[in-house]
């Protein structure tokens, strides 16, 4: 009997062994599809107490420890509350827009990281820029009168930043991603227009006031508002030090 059965248990084990490859073959290419997940889509989760609006970011890795980066989204300057400074009072927004654009370059530390990249500290270089358009209704003091505040920003910034990624769950799809440190030399461009039944000897005095009240409120013009004399046009343009810093959640594929 047994000797009838053996090819029928020969084929079995045969068949239990070519399974067994099979599986652990399969589960070798899934850990190297993992592993060679180049994309990687994030939202950046700090955007939104600058801005109060979402930033996508896509990284793509171009070589074992290098990658690039690209973050894009739609942001507009928040005034904060509804009072500019002692005698300055925001009454509505008639127009709030803008967006903000960064591109960076990573270079992963293989001395310090177990695995490759995306995975660890990096270093790199980094261009940003940024673009506000906005109108406000406001009042000064107790005057009746609405004028109207014209302001566009525009912040352009050349940096260097350091930061750390985490690769997350067993198959490594999900990141959190720290930028820790970003210095940078930052080019600040104001431009600001006060119009309605105003006195025009009052404008320089009111759009000085209302720079301060807004470097008082939003820190990446702040540094170059708050020390800056405006003139009668409403222009000021200056260098200055600036900082990125920001955390993101990805996913990739």
């Amino acid at each position: 009997m047994f000797n009838c059965c053996r090819p029928i248990f020969t084929a079995l084990v045969g068949l239990l062994g070519f399974s067994f490859a099979t599986a652990q073959s399969q589960d070798k290419d899934s850990v190297s599809q993992v592993k060679n997940y180049k994309n990687i889509i994030k939202v950046n989760l700090t955007s939104n107490i600058l801005y109060r609006s979402p930033l996508i970011e896509y990284e793509r890795i171009v070589r074992k420890n290098q990658s690039f980066s690209v973050q894009f989204g739609l942001v507009a300057l928040p005034f904060g509350s509804s009072k500019g400074s002692d005698s300055l009072y925001y009454q509505s927004t008639v127009k709030k827009s803008g967006y903000s654009i960064t591109a960076d370059y990573r270079f992963y530390l293989p001395k310090e990281n177990k695995g490759s990249a995306p995975h660890g500290v990096y270093l790199g270089p980094y261009l940003g820029y940024c673009y506000f358009d906005n109108e406000r209704n406001l009042q000064i003091g107790s005057s009746p009168n609405i004028l109207l505040l014209s302001s566009k920003f525009q912040v352009l910034s050349i940096g260097a930043q350091l930061g750390y990624q985490f690769v997350l769950g067993k198959k490594e799809r999900w990141t959190i991603d720290c930028i820790v440190v970003g210095p940078s030399l930052t080019n600040y461009v104001a431009d600001l227009k006060l119009t309605g039944n105003i006195d025009p000897s009052k404008i320089d005095e009111n759009l000085q006031k209302i720079v301060e009240g807004i470097a008082s409120k939003y820190p990446l013009v702040g540094d170059l508002l708050r020390d800056q004399e405006v003139n009668f046009k409403g222009k000021s343009n200056a260098w200055n030090a600036g900082f990125r810093y920001s955390i993101h959640v990805g996913f990739r594929f």
